[in-house]
Protein backbone atom coordinates (compact mmCIF):
# COMPACT_ATOMS: atom_id res chain seq x y z
CA UNK A 1 0.00 0.00 0.00
CA UNK A 2 2.61 2.59 0.75
CA UNK A 3 3.96 2.03 -2.88
CA UNK A 4 1.00 3.56 -3.94
CA UNK A 5 0.37 6.02 -1.27
CA UNK A 6 3.91 8.05 -1.60
CA UNK A 7 3.59 8.41 -5.18
CA UNK A 8 0.09 9.44 -4.50
CA UNK A 9 1.13 12.54 -2.22
CA UNK A 10 4.12 13.57 -4.26
CA UNK A 11 1.85 13.48 -7.43
CA UNK A 12 -0.39 15.88 -5.05
CA UNK A 13 2.60 18.26 -4.23
CA UNK A 14 3.70 18.26 -7.55
CA UNK A 15 0.00 19.76 -8.96
CA UNK A 16 -0.02 22.13 -6.07
CA UNK A 17 3.81 23.36 -7.64
CA UNK A 18 1.94 23.33 -11.36
CA UNK A 19 3.00 19.53 -12.17
CA UNK A 20 0.92 18.48 -14.89
CA UNK A 21 -0.34 14.59 -14.71
CA UNK A 22 -0.53 13.95 -18.27
CA UNK A 23 3.83 14.41 -18.64
CA UNK A 24 4.26 11.02 -16.65
CA UNK A 25 2.43 9.52 -20.14
CA UNK A 26 5.81 10.49 -22.03
CA UNK A 27 8.20 9.28 -19.71
CA UNK A 28 10.64 7.51 -21.68
CA UNK A 29 10.15 4.15 -19.70
CA UNK A 30 11.55 1.09 -21.15
CA UNK A 31 9.50 -2.72 -20.72
CA UNK A 32 6.70 -1.83 -18.94
CA UNK A 33 5.29 -5.12 -20.02
CA UNK A 34 7.88 -6.84 -17.18
CA UNK A 35 5.96 -4.40 -14.54
CA UNK A 36 2.66 -5.67 -15.36
CA UNK A 37 3.62 -9.87 -15.42
CA UNK A 38 5.30 -8.86 -12.11
CA UNK A 39 2.33 -7.24 -10.47
CA UNK A 40 0.25 -9.94 -12.16
CA UNK A 41 1.68 -12.55 -11.06
CA UNK A 42 1.86 -11.19 -7.29
CA UNK A 43 -1.97 -10.67 -7.63
CA UNK A 44 -2.64 -14.60 -8.24
CA UNK A 45 -0.33 -15.33 -5.27
CA UNK A 46 -1.53 -13.38 -2.68
CA UNK A 47 -5.22 -14.60 -3.74
CA UNK A 48 -4.74 -17.89 -3.83
CA UNK A 49 -6.65 -19.67 -0.80
CA UNK A 50 -4.57 -21.89 2.49
CA UNK A 51 -1.38 -21.23 4.39
CA UNK A 52 0.83 -23.37 3.27
CA UNK A 53 4.33 -22.30 1.98
CA UNK A 54 4.20 -24.05 -1.16
CA UNK A 55 7.82 -23.95 -3.13
CA UNK A 56 5.41 -23.01 -6.17
CA UNK A 57 4.04 -20.09 -5.11
CA UNK A 58 7.46 -18.57 -3.58
CA UNK A 59 9.08 -19.01 -6.55
CA UNK A 60 6.54 -17.46 -8.14
CA UNK A 61 6.97 -14.38 -5.88
CA UNK A 62 11.03 -14.40 -6.53
CA UNK A 63 10.34 -14.67 -9.65
CA UNK A 64 8.24 -11.58 -9.92
CA UNK A 65 10.45 -9.44 -8.23
CA UNK A 66 13.40 -10.41 -10.77
CA UNK A 67 11.13 -9.20 -13.60
CA UNK A 68 10.60 -5.87 -11.60
CA UNK A 69 14.49 -5.82 -10.90
CA UNK A 70 15.29 -6.28 -15.00
CA UNK A 71 12.87 -3.41 -15.40
CA UNK A 72 14.04 -0.88 -13.14
CA UNK A 73 17.93 -2.09 -14.17
CA UNK A 74 16.93 -1.22 -17.76
CA UNK A 75 15.45 2.21 -16.43
CA UNK A 76 17.81 2.86 -14.05
CA UNK A 77 18.79 6.37 -15.27
CA UNK A 78 15.66 7.67 -14.97
CA UNK A 79 14.74 10.21 -11.65
CA UNK A 80 14.36 7.90 -8.39
CA UNK A 81 14.72 3.89 -10.27
CA UNK A 82 18.21 3.71 -8.64
CA UNK A 83 16.89 3.90 -4.88
CA UNK A 84 14.02 1.60 -5.98
CA UNK A 85 16.51 -0.79 -7.24
CA UNK A 86 17.93 -0.77 -4.15
CA UNK A 87 15.15 -1.59 -2.31
CA UNK A 88 13.99 -4.20 -4.65
CA UNK A 89 17.59 -5.67 -4.42
CA UNK A 90 17.01 -6.22 -0.55
CA UNK A 91 13.50 -7.32 -0.65
CA UNK A 92 14.49 -9.84 -3.23
CA UNK A 93 16.92 -11.38 -0.85
CA UNK A 94 14.97 -11.74 2.27
CA UNK A 95 12.18 -13.44 -0.07
CA UNK A 96 14.51 -15.50 -1.69
CA UNK A 97 16.49 -16.31 1.88
CA UNK A 98 12.94 -17.40 3.13
CA UNK A 99 11.25 -19.87 0.60
CA UNK A 100 10.04 -17.12 -1.52
CA UNK A 101 8.11 -15.21 1.64
CA UNK A 102 8.96 -12.09 2.94
CA UNK A 103 9.03 -12.69 7.11
CA UNK A 104 6.63 -11.26 9.96
CA UNK A 105 6.57 -11.75 13.72
CA UNK A 106 3.30 -12.26 15.67
CA UNK A 107 4.21 -8.91 17.86
CA UNK A 108 4.79 -7.01 14.54
CA UNK A 109 1.50 -8.26 13.22
CA UNK A 110 -0.04 -6.58 16.53
CA UNK A 111 1.86 -3.97 16.49
CA UNK A 112 -0.52 -2.91 13.66
CA UNK A 113 -3.68 -4.81 14.62
CA UNK A 114 -3.05 -7.39 11.76
CA UNK A 115 -3.14 -10.47 13.86
CA UNK A 116 -4.44 -13.82 12.60
CA UNK A 117 -5.65 -15.73 15.12
CA UNK A 118 -5.40 -19.14 13.06
CA UNK A 119 -1.85 -18.12 11.74
CA UNK A 120 0.49 -20.93 12.78
CA UNK A 121 4.47 -19.97 12.97
CA UNK A 122 5.89 -21.39 9.42
CA UNK A 123 2.82 -21.19 7.30
CA UNK A 124 2.34 -18.41 4.94
CA UNK A 125 0.23 -15.37 6.20
CA UNK A 126 -3.49 -15.31 4.29
CA UNK A 127 -3.94 -13.40 1.71
CA UNK A 128 -0.53 -12.26 1.55
CA UNK A 129 3.50 -12.90 0.05
CA UNK A 130 4.49 -12.45 4.15
CA UNK A 131 5.41 -15.94 6.35
CA UNK A 132 4.72 -15.85 9.72
CA UNK A 133 7.95 -16.24 11.88
CA UNK A 134 9.84 -14.85 14.88
CA UNK A 135 13.06 -13.12 14.45
CA UNK A 136 14.99 -15.56 15.40
CA UNK A 137 13.91 -18.09 13.21
CA UNK A 138 13.48 -16.01 9.74
CA UNK A 139 16.89 -15.03 7.41
CA UNK A 140 17.98 -11.77 7.42
CA UNK A 141 15.07 -11.09 9.99
CA UNK A 142 16.07 -7.10 9.87
CA UNK A 143 15.17 -6.60 6.01
CA UNK A 144 11.90 -8.44 6.39
CA UNK A 145 8.73 -6.58 7.16
CA UNK A 146 9.91 -4.99 10.66
CA UNK A 147 8.49 -1.37 10.00
CA UNK A 148 5.08 -0.27 10.90
CA UNK A 149 2.99 2.51 10.21
CA UNK A 150 -0.32 2.57 12.18
CA UNK A 151 -1.56 5.45 9.95
CA UNK A 152 -3.65 6.04 8.08
CA UNK A 153 -3.82 2.51 6.90
CA UNK A 154 -2.29 0.30 9.23
CA UNK A 155 0.52 -1.81 7.73
CA UNK A 156 3.99 -3.87 8.01
CA UNK A 157 6.60 -3.34 5.57
CA UNK A 158 10.06 -3.54 5.15
CA UNK A 159 13.53 -1.31 4.54
CA UNK A 160 13.26 -2.09 1.05
CA UNK A 161 9.48 -1.26 0.58
CA UNK A 162 10.58 1.96 1.94
CA UNK A 163 13.40 2.47 -1.15
CA UNK A 164 11.08 1.50 -3.78
CA UNK A 165 8.26 3.48 -2.31
CA UNK A 166 10.37 6.90 -2.16
CA UNK A 167 12.41 5.93 -5.32
CA UNK A 168 9.04 5.63 -7.06
CA UNK A 169 7.40 9.14 -5.56
CA UNK A 170 10.78 10.53 -6.97
CA UNK A 171 10.09 9.30 -10.62
CA UNK A 172 6.71 10.92 -10.16
CA UNK A 173 7.24 14.37 -8.66
CA UNK A 174 10.25 14.77 -11.23
CA UNK A 175 8.11 13.04 -14.03
CA UNK A 176 4.96 16.20 -13.78
CA UNK A 177 7.65 18.85 -14.00
CA UNK A 178 6.60 20.62 -11.16
CA UNK A 179 7.13 24.56 -10.81
CA UNK A 180 5.69 27.29 -8.52
CA UNK A 181 2.93 28.70 -10.03
CA UNK A 182 2.67 32.43 -11.27
CA UNK A 183 6.67 32.46 -10.78
CA UNK A 184 8.07 35.19 -13.29
CA UNK A 185 11.65 33.62 -14.63
CA UNK A 186 13.24 36.32 -15.20
CA UNK A 187 12.88 40.50 -14.82
CA UNK A 188 15.79 41.36 -16.47
CA UNK A 189 18.14 40.77 -19.36
CA UNK A 190 21.40 38.80 -18.48
CA UNK A 191 24.20 39.94 -19.99
CA UNK A 192 24.82 38.54 -23.56
CA UNK A 193 20.84 38.41 -24.31
CA UNK A 194 20.11 39.60 -27.94
CA UNK A 195 18.11 42.93 -28.21
CA UNK A 196 15.93 43.47 -31.24
CA UNK A 197 16.87 46.57 -33.22
CA UNK A 198 14.65 49.42 -32.04
CA UNK A 199 13.73 48.36 -28.60
CA UNK A 200 13.10 51.11 -26.47
CA UNK A 201 12.81 51.58 -22.60
CA UNK A 202 9.59 52.88 -21.16
CA UNK A 203 10.25 56.84 -21.50
CA UNK A 204 11.25 56.39 -25.31
CA UNK A 205 14.98 55.98 -25.01
CA UNK A 206 16.65 53.35 -27.13
CA UNK A 207 18.20 50.64 -25.37
CA UNK A 208 21.58 49.90 -25.40
CA UNK A 209 22.89 48.14 -28.16
CA UNK A 210 19.43 48.62 -29.96
CA UNK A 211 20.80 50.97 -32.25
CA UNK A 212 23.18 48.25 -34.27
CA UNK A 213 22.34 45.24 -36.24
CA UNK A 214 24.73 43.21 -33.91
CA UNK A 215 23.60 44.48 -30.53
CA UNK A 216 23.20 42.82 -26.95
CA UNK A 217 21.89 44.01 -23.69
CA UNK A 218 24.89 44.59 -21.32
Amino acid sequence: MLLFLVPLVLALLAMLLGGRPEKLATLPLRAVWLVVIAFGTQWIVVRIPGTDPAPLLGGAVVASYTLLLGFLWLNRRMPGLKLALAGTLLNLAVLTANGGFMPVAPATLAAVHLERPNAVIGQRVALSKDILLPPDRAVLADLGDRLTIPWPIPQALSFGDLLVAAGVGWLVLAGMEPRLRGFRRRKARQPGTAVPIGSRTADGRPLAGAMDGGATAE
